[in-house]
Parts: C-alpha cells; structure tokens; sequence
C-alpha cells in the first residue's frame, strides 16, 4: 500500500528543486550580464567582481578601444543635383570656385565673414555666464535659509547670510543634498523629453511612407497622423510586387511608435520623481528656517496644497532653482547655437560634381537659405540620405566620418560617409536641429528613392586607451567622475572622458591603469520596475544617458 504522506513529501521535494533551479538559473544569468562588458570595437573584457568583504561591484580601469557611433533615420533621395546655399545670415566673405570646377563631396564653396557671428558667440557666452552665476547665487542663499532681495540684476551678489550660517549645520547640509538630489532628477526629466520628442520624429519618418505623405520637412507644419495598430500579426494592404517590401516598413513603423511610448510613459516617471524632489526641497528649507531664527519670517499664505511645509516670504524656492537651471539650459543651448553658425559658416558641397552656377559674390549680404544665393553642383548620379540631429549631438558630426546605411524595405546594407551638415536649425521643437546628409555607396544597386533608411555613423573612435565601463561613470552638469575603489574605501574622483561607446568609456585623465571602480553598490536596493533585479546590477546600459548629459 502506497503511503499518502510520502507522496506528499516527493512533491514537495519537486517543487522545491524547480525553485531552486530557477534560482540557479536567474543567478548564472545575473552573474553573465555582469561578468563580461565589451568594449566598443570588442578589444577590452572587463571582470566585475565582488570585492571580498565588501559591498561593492567592481571593475578594473585597463586599456582598450572605444568607438562612439550615432544613430539616425532619413530617406534615400538622388544626388544627381543640388542647389548649396548658406545657412546663416551674413556677408560673403570668399566663393573659392568657378563655373565648370569639378569639385568632391565636402569640398568648400564659399566662406562668411565670421565678424558678426563672433561677437553673436560673445553676446552669448556672457548670458550664459550670467544664468550660471544667477544659480549659484541661488543656491547659496537657500543653503543658508537667507531672504533673497527681489532684483534683476544678481550676478556676482553674495547672499550667503551670516545670520543662517551661525546655527542649523545638519539642517543646511539636508538642504543641500536635496538640491543635489532635485538637480539630478531635473537632469533626468529633462534628457527623457528630448529623448521622446527625436522619437517622435523618428516614427513621423519611419511612418511617412506607409501613411502616403511625405516625411516633416523644415518650414511644414507637422499635422497628426494615424499610425498602424500595434497588434502581434500586422496584415498591410498588399501592393503588387512590394509585399515584403511593405511588411518590412510596417515593422519599422510599428518598432517607432511602440518606442514612442515607452519613452512618454519615461518621461513621465521622470517628471513624478522630479516634483517629489521639489517637495522635499521645499521641506528641507522650511526645516533650515525653523532651526535658524534669523531666517524667520511668515509663512507664504494659506490655502496651499499639503505637500511641504511653506518657507518663508522671500527664501528661494525649489520653483525658483528649477527657474534658475531652465535659464542655464536655454542660455546654454543659445550659446550652442552661435557656435555652431560661427564654425559652420562654410558652404560645402554635398556631392561630387561640376559647378554648373554660381549665385554668391564676395561682400554680398545673403540670407538664411536662400534659394538664389547658392551654388549648383550637378552631380553623375548616386544617392543622398538626410537626417536630423539635435544640437547636443551635432558638433560631434563631421564631414568625412563613415557610416553604415540601412534600408529595411530592401533588407540591404551599404556604406557611405558624411558629406553635408547644415547649421540652420530646422526643428519644429523647443530642440534646435540640423540637417545632415550622407552620400551612399550603393555598388550599382537602384534603392527606391523614399524608402526610409537607418544609418550608424561613427563620430570618435579610441585605440589603445584607459578605459572603464560606462556604467561606472556619474556626471553632474558637464563634469564627470568615478567612484574609486581602494584599499577597501570607496572616493569620488574627477575624470575626464573622451569618446563614448556603448558598452565602455574612454578615460583621458583621473585614473590609472590597474585602478578598480565601483559599478554598483549591492546593499542599495534598485527599484524593479527600472531594472528587473534588485541589489544587483544598478548602472549598466547606460551609454546613451551618459552622451544626452555630457552633450554627446
């Protein structure tokens, strides 16, 4: 006779050995993703370790390569002709060619004077100085819990009120940290919106072609368009002869839309996070006022929603130190701007070809994108991609640089290079963008004019250099830095990084070779919903972050 209890008990047993190879299964899995981290160019291994003893994540600083590629989506159009025009306002200074010159693609046209685009860069760079200083002002006297005078002009004003300094040490150093707290989820909102907005654009393109219309253009007015379901097993009206063709363009479409989304729901995580940290801001100063007398004043009125305690009238809010960041951003996307009207003040040639007319003479005044004060370049034939790129990333592009070309419609691939950027910003945002265009090397092939292309280019490459994981590297404004492992303690340490991959990070000063940084700290729990594992590992796939922040 079988005895029920030892059945009972083989199951149990069962079950309790799937759990545990389970278990096992989600360890090794852990344990792969952390143990291996190529390099860019796939040269360099790194080892991440547990330190023995300790609770941190570690990885060595050795050498390597990195390649730093940007990604963009435009759509294949001929080469055979094109009207080259300058971008920017200003007065011819040179026309470097003559009618019938056979020129080569990137090859310089005609040069602006750069007097008045000089003095734009001052103008500019000394608002941002200004914006800069008004933070930091700011800042100061919050940390202190000191009334701010209500006037315009601040820069170079001390406000870091004796009175507030005297008492309130552990109440200020909690201001403090909430400030840098605010700053850096500030940071991330902020970097998650630009994110979804070039996604959206991204989907308009990949879009385009299903939906009939052409793609957004500059000077268009973008108008809503639907977007095929996102259903498992799309089923497109088949067109005679392009069925694969079309299946392909809706998978892209589909891919587009559905990283739309998951980039709003992003940004919009990021926004929440952001006003609970201006909330514990404002509490940390109301804390500060309470524990300085000579910050007391009366509360800001009543009938405010219970969030944090009211500071005083005249204390700087977190309201106003976001104000004060915003000012930054947009100084400092200004400042951007004018640089890139003084260094891209050449006309250049986007193709190979013969200068066919020429409607530039030197000490002419042309505006922005002229139609008639350009140089016509008839080409032999050939394609063209263009694409935009936003202004954090476009002084990284150059003519010249290589690029791999993909065009999903045809399931082909082909090399090309850079040969035109544009620097009349063409966005339909609050985000300047600019025209890039990269000339294709088809090897005789006939790709549809229109189909939607996704190219890779390379911007920076690194060989033989110190290198760590980009995961190990935190940035707070423009500067970055390492948390340092040694001898048991863990330090911050500045660095200065040079091309960034996707997987590792060129080090150009701070460490050296042999070092060992932290990659993440195991006792820290990492929410699950960011990441999927806990205590684990809380850094990686970070690369395209890190260039959003550092402007790359």
């Amino acid at each position: 006779m079988t005895d029920p209890g030892a059945g009972c008990t083989r199951a149990r047993r069962s079950r309790v050995a799937a759990l545990l190879a389970t278990r096992r299964r989600r360890i090794v899995a852990v344990v792969v993703i952390a143990g291996v981290i190529a390099a860019g160019g796939g040269t360099a291994v790194y080892a991440a370790t547990r330190d023995s003893g300790t609770r941190y994540r570690t990885a060595g600083v050795q050498y390597g390569d990195v390649t730093q590629t940007l990604s963009l989506t435009g759509q294949v159009a001929s080469s055979d002709s094109v009207d080259a025009a300058f971008q920017v306002a200003g007065t011819v200074q040179k026309v470097l060619v003559r009618l019938g010159e056979k020129v080569s693609a990137g090859q310089t046209l005609a040069t602006l004077d750069p007097t008045a685009l000089t003095a734009a860069v001052g103008a500019a760079h000394a608002a941002a100085a200004d914006a800069q200083q008004r933070l930091a002002d700011d800042l100061a006297a919050q940390s202190t819990g000191a009334a701010v005078p209500l006037t315009a002009g601040r820069v170079g004003s001390s406000r870091t009120g004796g009175d507030g300094a005297r008492s309130g040490g552990t109440a200020a150093a909690s201001v403090a940290g909430a400030q840098s707290v605010m700053l850096g989820r500030y940071r991330t909102a902020a970097a998650a919106a630009q994110a979804s907005a070039a996604a959206v654009a991204t989907a308009q393109t990949a879009c385009a072609p299903l939906l009939g219309a052409p793609a957004p253009s500059a000077g268009a007015t973008p108008t809503p368009a639907p977007v095929p379901p996102l259903s498992p097993d799309p089923t497109p009206t088949p067109t005679p002869g392009t069925t694969g063709g079309v299946q392909l363009l809706l998978t892209d479409c589909q891919a587009a839309v559905s990283r739309v989304l998951q980039l709003q729901t992003a940004t919009a995580s990021a926004q929440a996070d952001l006003d609970r940290a201006a909330i514990a801001l404002n509490a940390a100063v109301a804390a500060l006022q309470r524990a300085t007398p000579a910050a007391g004043s009366s509360s800001a009125g009543t009938g405010s929603r219970p969030t944090a305690p009211p500071v005083s009238r005249g204390a700087v809010t977190a309201a106003q130190i976001l104000s004060d960041q915003a000012q930054i951003d947009s100084a400092q996307a200004h400042l951007a701007v004018q640089r890139q009207d003084l260094d891209f003040a050449t006309l250049t040639s986007p193709l190979a070809g013969t200068v066919v007319a020429i409607g530039l003479a030197a000490g002419a005044a042309v505006p922005a994108g002229s139609t008639g004060a350009a140089v016509t370049v008839q080409g032999a034939g050939g394609y063209t991609v263009t694409a935009t790129v936003p202004l954090a990333q476009i002084s990284h592009v150059a003519a010249g640089q290589k690029a791999s070309v993909r065009l999903s419609a045809f399931a082909a691939t082909y090399p090309g290079a850079v040969t035109s950027i544009g620097v009349l910003n063409v966005s339909q945002t609050s985000t300047p963008a600019y025209r890039v265009t990269l000339t294709l090397d088809t090897g005789g092939a006939a790709p549809r004019i229109g189909a939607t292309a996704h190219a890779t280019v390379t911007v920076a490459t690194a060989a033989h250099v110190l290198t760590v994981p980009t995961s190990a590297v935190a940035v707070s404004g423009t500067r970055a830095s390492v948390l340092l492992f040694d001898n048991g303690r863990v330090r911050r340490t500045p660095v200065t990084i040079g091309a960034v991959g996707t997987d590792s990070v060129e080090i150009r000063t701070g460490l050296s070779a042999g070092q060992r940084v932290v990659l993440a700290d195991l006792d820290a729990q990492i929410p699950a919903a960011s990441t999927g594992l806990r205590g684990t590992l809380g850094g990686l796939g970070t690369a395209a972050r890190l260039r959003r922040t550092l402007g790359r």
